[in-house]
């Protein structure tokens, strides 16, 4: 079917040519037919009610909202990943001395492609932490697509990743990476370890995860979200509303039950329309469990400010500091989110 609004056109063409165009469109005439047909008469002398009648009228709104190059730049800049954005600033700090290390004066897209090629090779090869080690053949990789996200976004024609000017580039990347291998390295040393049953449960006799206090219960919804529904930490969790999670109840099993409606993550950012989770995520309640996932849910909702549940308010609040052990009628936490920096580093404290 055709997306058209005929009404928007009404005030501008004839009951009879409405008629007549509307019937065209049902024989299967082309959107083109639906372009108002304007009469070829004098046109209405100054000052006349006719023009006056024209010029008072008001515009009929658009269906495009105006953008230069810089409102595309910011909107760009302002959806773009801000761990991806702090990456691609440090690398290209990182190439910008090795290029005055060499004597090159001009900037990355400035250089030709052949003189380019020969500087990232050697960059590839020679480049080291500030120790002196190596870096993880990974972060070599990644160092490489930094790179090849300025120059897009610098319009310089050609790609490190498919160009053929960048051979040279592409292969001491892959040369190096199998040097590094044989060195024992790019087996994934900074990955996390696998938190155990028993380690939960000393959370918990510690009081580090329970309902006991404000800090140990947003511990908790915060540990439940992350087991539950994979979150990882950070931005996800930053973005979460209280309306993302849903009560339910699951009829069969008899169980209550809290629903994910997940938003952009890391490895699904809505890019690729195809790539959502085939089913949402969930967490069952536990019954008689102090450890709950549901009833650590209805707690923190009990202690949250009053009318302070809508959908769009943050999921994470920040706690009332002003006692360590608060009386349980006492306020919990504030009508405001938990601070950036204390939500990215709860798992580590």
């Amino acid at each position: 079917m055709l997306d058209f609004d005929v009404s928007k056109y009404l005030s501008e063409i004839s009951h009879a040519e409405t008629q007549a165009m509307l019937h065209e469109l049902e024989q299967g005439q082309s959107e083109s037919m639906l372009t108002p047909r304007r009469s070829h008469t004098t046109p209405a002398p100054p000052g006349s009610p006719q023009q006056t009648a024209t010029a008072t009228a008001p515009r009929v709104a658009g269906r495009f909202v105006n953008m230069d190059e810089n409102d595309l730049r910011n909107f760009v800049d302002q959806n773009e990943n801000i761990n991806t954005k702090k990456k691609t600033l440090c690398h290209m700090k990182l190439f910008e001395h090795f290029l005055n290390d060499v004597n090159e004066l001009r900037q990355m897209h400035q250089i030709p492609t052949t003189e380019l090629d020969s500087h990232l090779s050697k960059f590839l090869i020679c480049v080291r932490q500030k120790d002196g080690s190596e870096y993880q053949p990974s972060y070599l990789r990644g160092m490489l697509g930094s790179f090849e996200r300025y120059l897009k976004r610098h319009r310089y024609g050609y790609s490190l990743i498919s160009s053929h000017q960048f051979a040279g580039t592409r292969e001491a990347l892959k040369t190096k990476q199998k040097d590094l291998k044989k060195k024992g390295m790019g087996n994934k040393p900074m990955a996390a370890d696998v938190i155990t049953d028993s380690e939960i449960n000393t959370l918990y006799e510690t009081k580090q995860l329970g309902k006991d206090t404000p800090e140990s219960l947003l511990n908790t919804v915060w540990f439940n979200n992350m087991l539950h529904f994979g979150m990882r930490g950070g931005d996800e969790h930053r973005q979460l509303c209280w309306g993302d999670l849903k009560l339910g109840y699951d009829q069969e099993l008899e169980r209550e039950f809290l629903q994910f409606n997940e938003r952009q993550t890391k490895t699904r950012t809505g890019i690729d329309v195809t790539n959502t989770r085939s089913t949402k995520p969930a967490m069952y309640a536990e019954p008689g469990s102090d450890k709950c996932p549901v009833e650590t849910y209805k707690a923190y909702k009990e202690k949250r400010p009053v009318n302070f549940c809508d959908d769009e308010h943050p999921f994470y609040l920040g706690t009332v500091t002003h006692s360590k052990t608060p009386h349980q009628r006492d306020q919990w936490f504030l009508r405001a989110p938990v601070g950036r920096n204390k939500l990215f580093k709860l798992m580590k404290t």
